[in-house]
This record gives structure tokens, C-alpha cells and sequence, in this order.
């Protein structure tokens, strides 16, 4: 399934574990952290709810790829790893 530009929470959501490549997978980890991702995102009509699922989809490609779970990068506000340590519900699993 590969999506031109994902619109909705669940396009992103199977974008992010479907469609980035593993090597591509930290550049666009870094991307969707980003404040301006989240503020597009917002002022498209996905909710706070749908942004944390997206930041799960990443985490849980993190860790199915291998790869050492992120915390802060710099011009970023989330952090991969403190999401992870929380059992937060959602649909992504």
C-alpha cells in the first residue's frame, strides 16, 4: 500500500509502518517530532489523540526494525523513548 501524501491518522499510521524505508526510518522520525509537523498536522483536523498515534507508529517501527529508540533530538518536541516507557492505549498495536 503506498500513499502519495497521507491525510488521515491511519494513513499515517500504515505510511509509518508500512512505506518509510529503515533507512530513511530516523530522517522522517526526526521530521514528524518536529513542532511544525505537530502544527500542520493540528490545523489539518487530526487531534492531539491522532498525533500520538502517530508517534507510537514510529516508536513501534523502532523497535521492529532494531534500531535504538531516539529521546531528544534537537529541534524536535517529542520524545521517542519516554513514549515508549508509557503503556498508552492505542490503536497502533
Amino acid at each position: 500500500m503506498s500513499i502519495e501524501k497521507p491525510k488521515s491518522c491511519n494513513e499515517w499510521v500504515q505510511h509509518i509502518l508500512n512505506v518509510i524505508k529503515d533507512e530513511d526510518l530516523l530522517h522522517q522520525a526526526k521530521i514528524i517530532a518536529s513542532p511544525s509537523f505537530e502544527t500542520r498536522m493540528l490545523n489539518e483536523g487530526l487531534t492531539a489523540g491522532d498525533l500520538l498515534s502517530i508517534y507510537r507508529a514510529v516508536e513501534l517501527r523502532f523497535k521492529k526494525s532494531g534500531f535504538r529508540m531516539p529521546s531528544k533530538m534537537s529541534g524536535t518536541s517529542v520524545n521517542y523513548l519516554e513514549i515508549s516507557q508509557h503503556d498508552v492505549p492505542s490503536e497502533v498495536e
